[in-house]
């Protein structure tokens, strides 16, 4: 017991911490990017209107596996303890804390590989996903609009409040931009994604066909997903501290070879 060093253990949470925001902010980056560059190389894959979609190509395997990946690093990350000082005045801190944030944006992203979306393509799917086995297709599409929803809502959160407590607003980014700014301009971009996919599918809902066939053949729901997730990769690699983590973890992969 005696040669135990708090300020070891501390450290190593923080690295901790820093290495699975690190992972989160890749694998949403990575996303995109693995899905488009499919579509491009390979002619069994459609390049499809939407990211979610991918689920009814060959591509189904990947989608589905990177966001769960996501979803069990944000199940796994507990953040940073409440500071119950700074709660007492600020309620969004007393009531989002990183541990609530991370699990709403953990179940938004497991509705999202769990749930398929709804889809005008003319795809069989065998074996049958187990969510159109246990509900009807229009169901599923629902949750999973309702799970995206929430997994972008969480990452704002995360943006506009989480993100920007503590140091973050002193530190500097760019110049002219503090980290505290950065973060505050992640969060806004992730609520007009939100809200940019809310017009889109009211268009496809109640819209002219012709409104229709222009946001499918812009692919406009995958470009505005690809910002959010972008943007989201940004925040979390920022906050992660990428240029310490990544050089750091190579450094322990090639020590243990």
């Amino acid at each position: 017991m005696g040669d135990a060093n708090p300020t070891e253990d501390k450290n190593a949470l923080v690295t901790s911490y820093l290495r699975v925001r690190t992972a989160v902010g890749a694998l949403a980056i990575l996303l995109p990017i693995m899905l488009s560059l499919s579509a491009i190389l390979f002619d069994a894959v459609e390049f499809v209107p939407s990211i979610s979609e991918f689920f009814f190509t060959p591509m189904r395997e990947a989608l589905v596996g990177t966001i769960g990946a996501i979803a069990v690093f944000l199940i796994s990350y507990k953040g940073y303890p409440r500071d119950e000082k700074r709660a007492l005045s600020n309620r969004a801190e007393h009531w989002f804390t990183d541990r609530r944030v991370s699990y709403a944006a953990a179940i938004g992203a497991l509705g999202v590989a769990s749930f398929p979306s709804r889809t005008d393509l003319d795809i069989v799917l065998s074996p049958e996903p187990l969510a159109f086995a246990l509900m009807s297709i229009k169901a599923a599409g629902n949750l999973h609009t309702a799970s995206a929803a929430l997994f972008f809502a969480a990452l704002a959160v995360f943006c506009l409040s989480n993100f920007r407590r503590g140091a973050a607003r002193e530190r500097r980014f760019l110049p002219g931009l503090t980290e505290d700014g950065f973060y505050r301009a992640c969060g806004i971009i992730l609520i007009l994604c939100i809200l940019a996919l809310g017009f889109v599918f009211l268009g496809n809902s109640a819209g002219s066909q012709a409104l229709k066939d222009l946001f499918k053949s812009l692919r406009v729901i995958f470009w505005i997903e690809t910002i959010g997730l972008i943007t989201f990769a940004a925040a979390w690699l920022t906050k992660g501290k990428a240029r310490q983590t990544v050089p750091l973890a190579l450094r322990e992969i090639v020590g243990r070879t």
